[in-house]
């Protein structure tokens, strides 16, 4: 035992140096990378921003991360953090502002979109999978419960109807945003449309950053893609990637 504490207490400087020289939070971190932007060392900031997100995704990050892309003139990146931005909080107007600005800037069109998806952005991707969750368990309770305990209120029929009410809308919104996860943004100018999964692929065409498309499949870091004016064909995840991922 006092073997280990001696160990502990030659190994605190140590430890406490290293704390040190490095943001101990996600909140210094973000700071940290606020800072350079603010500073104008924008991949700096893209850095920072990229790996907080590996770590924790957050739309505020996705935000400032796209307001980086955009100073930098990484538009393609922009428009995908800002559009992963709004997955997680369709309410933020600067977003969308901001979204539209990208796009304007590469002339890019904004991707066609079903009813269900339009209605998924009416709120977040985690506000819609807490209320499927929530009413699915609720629901599953007033069913299963009241006759183990010979409970015959008048309520139950009304929560259980709310109860499934809330579970049609948050599955239509999380069916919406699954569809969302089908396509994608295309990172960069030129980006080759290839014939095969494989990097030495000849190019069908090629795309310009900003162009979204839908993904049929994927085949290790590629994936098959159809434009919205039916050009087919592979990309790789260095110049395509898509809006959300729900697996």
């Amino acid at each position: 035992m006092k073997r280990a504490l001696l160990i502990f207490f030659l190994l605190l400087p140590t430890l406490a140096l290293r704390a040190a020289e490095a943001p101990s939070s996600l909140d210094e971190r973000f700071a940290a990378a606020n800072l350079a932007y603010t500073d104008g060392q924008y991949a700096q900031a893209i850095e920072g921003y990229t790996a907080l997100l590996a770590e924790s995704p957050a739309s505020t990050v996705y935000y400032n991360l796209g307001n980086a892309y955009t100073a930098s003139g990484e538009y393609g990146q922009a428009i995908l953090q800002y559009e992963r931005c709004l997955v997680l909080n369709p309410d933020n107007a600067d977003a969308r502002a901001n979204l539209k600005l990208a796009r304007d800037a590469v002339e890019a069109t904004p991707p066609t979109r079903a009813w269900y998806e339009d209605y998924a952005q009416a709120a977040g991707v985690n506000t819609w999978t807490w209320l499927a969750a929530l009413t699915f368990w609720g629901a599953a309770f007033l069913i299963a419960l009241p006759p183990l305990y010979g409970w015959r209120s008048p309520w139950r029929t009304l929560l259980l109807a709310l109860c499934l009410l809330g579970l049609v809308g948050g599955g239509t919104g999380l069916t919406g945003y699954h569809f969302m996860s089908k396509e994608g943004i295309v990172l960069s100018n030129d980006a080759p449309l290839q014939l095969a999964p494989t990097s030495t692929s000849p190019a069908k065409s090629f795309l310009h950053a900003g162009a979204a498309a839908d993904i049929k499949r994927t085949h290790g870091d590629y994936a098959y893609v159809v434009t919205p004016d039916g050009e087919q064909g592979w990309m790789s995840s260095k110049v395509f990637a898509p809006i959300w991922d729900m697996r």
